[in-house]
């Protein structure tokens, strides 16, 4: 278990024994403005289990990945056999990898995987301009590859602030539900199965007029 302390710059890693016991058995310290907000296990065909890491201060995603010991036994002492590496540190932003300063217009908030484990999704908050629309970056995910992530591009969320985005829960994720916060809105988008990126939109929903002085808009979004 991950628990992200945006404040602290740190993950903390715990064990959840049989017993109902949970032990801290790891401490990940980040650099300072890092920001770690959520984060995102992912285990593919090939057995390998991935951390991903995103963070809204310097608005990036860092890979990890877990080794088990003992032939991967989770049910031993983790304190002993887990073995955790850093991968890879990109941009949520651009193809570039580099970190923002703390306090900086854009925000990251949410990311996803693909049930097939061929993309993953980050949404970007710009806090400066109302005008201009808000993205999900896209990546190419290939869990053997020594960097696993590919920064593909953005699209657009049609809104402002989505604080929260869901894959449709069907076996091919065909769809992407962006929730908006401050346009007060939720957009449905077609998903490109083989490129990964967002098309026509197929679904929109108004919760109300836009107004900028009050942070009630939809907060998040889960399919059945």
């Amino acid at each position: 278990m991950a628990v992200p302390d945006r404040g602290a710059d740190r993950v903390y890693i715990y064990q959840v024994h049989s017993t109902n016991h949970v032990e801290r058995i790891r401490t990940m310290t980040l650099p300072p403005g890092t920001g770690p907000r959520h984060v995102l296990f992912s285990q593919v065909k090939n057995g390998k289990t991935s951390m991903f890491l995103i963070s809204e201060l310097d608005n990036t995603i860092n890979a990890f990945s877990f080794a088990y010991g003992n032939h991967g036994n989770k049910s031993l002492d983790l304190n002993e056999t887990l073995h955790i590496s850093h991968l890879q540190r990109v941009s949520t932003l651009d193809a570039t990898g580099r970190r923002t300063k703390p306090m900086n217009a854009d925000v990251a908030s949410e990311l996803a995987v693909s049930h097939d484990g061929r993309f993953l999704y980050a949404s970007n908050r710009n806090t400066e301009s109302v005008e201009k629309a808000d993205t999900i970056a896209i990546y190419s995910l290939d869990a053997d590859a020594t960097k696993p992530l590919r920064f593909l591009g953005l699209n657009s969320t049609q809104g402002k602030i989505p604080r929260h985005f869901s894959l449709s829960s069907d076996s091919r994720n065909r769809f992407i539900a962006v929730a908006n916060q401050v346009t007060n809105d939720l957009f449905i988008f077609n998903r490109n199965l083989k490129t990964g990126f967002l098309e026509e939109v197929a679904g929109y929903y108004s919760f109300g007029k836009l107004d900028l002085t009050t942070k009630v808009g939809p907060m998040n979004v889960i399919w059945d």
